[in-house]
């Protein structure tokens, strides 16, 4: 997709609503504001969904919250209704539903399929432009400079939706910055795998704050990678190499890797995602899953709430436009705050973790009437429903509960 605009050196053009990033929080976002209102999305990249930054598992809820109906289909490469969990020695525990739990879908098709969407409701698009300057207006509109084409654009805006990432200008533009990452590396390779069973493993000395995955897009083929998270751990592509081998040796991984990619995950929403006329969304406001850092379905609910507000906003006057903007914060809160919150407990626990306590967790967590519950309270994108009473578990055990309860009181003083 692209849109191109006959300009000079001192363009300038007017919108009510003007969306920096073209993913699907974004695309989202510029769908339901573009319904009532102007809208523009300025996207730095050629193409939307290009390069790809995501591993691209998401849950049936995310598919659905997409409303891209049967168009879906196009970007699907597989169904998984499971999982394996490996811990660092301990033996594989299996999860598995009873129906399909989530989808294998390639992201660069995913997000180009949301922007059309966006484009039908009347989004214009605007590409490879990157926002360089934010004069933030408090009685007049924003005022965005953008370099397009090797040529500086001015564009007003009304209200600004921040949908540029985990560093983006938006975020500075608010004086905001996240404090906590993960760095994400991932191939596609040659594996042998059960294409219904996503494979997870743990431990400080594979991946420190976080995990590695084998997602199967078919037949023998999976996307592997890791994160670490930048506190604990650094290195991923020397850590990734070590994982690699590791199931090279196994036998599992054949040694033959291709559409190599790297990220940010943010971790931890600042406390104000909202001000003036300014709104953050998606991996800008970390509305991201501390547990499994997902962020596509939280980013698409939280952009559904964005483009209304921001079309609400746009259409009253500069006075009140402030008080429209302000309640999205709360209302996004709302809706996954705790959430997030209690993911943000359980990666901080995670973080203070060896592999000895991954095995001796593992052990507990061993029992057939627990990963009973699992399989049917299990949810990718409200995790607390099982979490929960396996912390509880866990806490209760005389082989974990001392352990835990020190390690949560360590993650809560340092977080406060």
């Amino acid at each position: 997709m692209s849109c191109k605009y006959e300009f000079d050196e001192t363009s300038s053009m007017d919108y009510d609503v003007v969306v920096i990033g073209g993913g699907p929080a974004g695309c989202i976002a510029a769908k339901y504001a573009a319904k009532h209102v102007s809208t523009l999305v300025v996207e730095e990249h050629t193409r939307i969904g290009e390069p790809a930054q995501c591993a691209g598992l998401i849950s049936v809820r995310a598919a659905a919250e997409s409303e891209l109906r049967s168009k879906f289909r196009k970007c699907v490469c597989n169904e998984v209704s499971g999982a394996v969990f490996h811990p660092p020695t301990f033996r594989p525990l299996t999860v598995e539903g009873r129906e399909k739990k989530a989808f294998v879908i390639r992201r660069d098709v995913f997000d180009r399929l949301l922007a059309e969407e966006a484009a039908r409701s009347g989004a214009d698009f605007l590409m490879q432009s990157k926002v360089v300057g934010i004069k933030r207006g408090s009685e007049s509109p924003n005022e965005l400079k953008i370099i397009c084409e090797g040529k500086e654009l001015k564009i007003t805006a009304k209200v600004v939706v921040g949908a540029d990432g985990a560093s983006g200008i938006t975020q500075r533009a608010l004086g905001l910055r996240i404090r906590r990452l993960l760095s994400c590396v991932q191939v596609c390779g040659v594996y042998e795998c059960d294409t219904n069973f996503v494979e997870l493993f743990f431990g400080r000395s594979i991946a420190p704050g976080f995990f590695a995955w084998a997602i199967p897009v078919g037949e023998g083929v999976a996307r592997l990678g890791l994160c670490v998270d930048v506190t604990v751990g650094g290195e991923p592509l020397r850590r990734l190499d070590l994982f690699l081998k590791r199931l090279r040796k196994e036998g599992k991984f054949k040694g033959s890797s291709f559409d190599f990619l790297t990220g940010i995950i943010p971790l931890g929403p600042p406390k104000l995602t909202a001000a003036a006329s300014i709104m953050l969304l998606g991996d800008a406001a970390a509305q991201v899953k501390p547990v499994t850092g997902g962020g596509v379905y939280y980013g698409m609910k939280c952009g559904k709430l964005a483009g209304m507000l921001a079309a609400e906003a746009a259409g009253v006057k500069a006075a009140a436009r402030e008080k429209v903007v302000s309640r999205y914060d709360g209302m996004w809160r709302r809706e996954i705050g705790r959430e997030i919150g209690f993911g943000m407990l359980l990666h901080r626990l995670r973080c203070k973790m060896g592999d000895k306590d991954f095995d001796r967790i593992f052990r507990v967590l061993d029992d057939e009437r627990l990963l009973k519950m699992v399989e049917e309270k299990g949810d990718m994108d409200y995790q607390s429903s099982a979490l929960l009473p396996m912390l509880w578990r866990l806490l209760m055990h005389p082989k974990t509960a001392v352990p835990l309860f020190l390690s949560l009181a360590r993650s809560q003083l340092k977080s406060s």
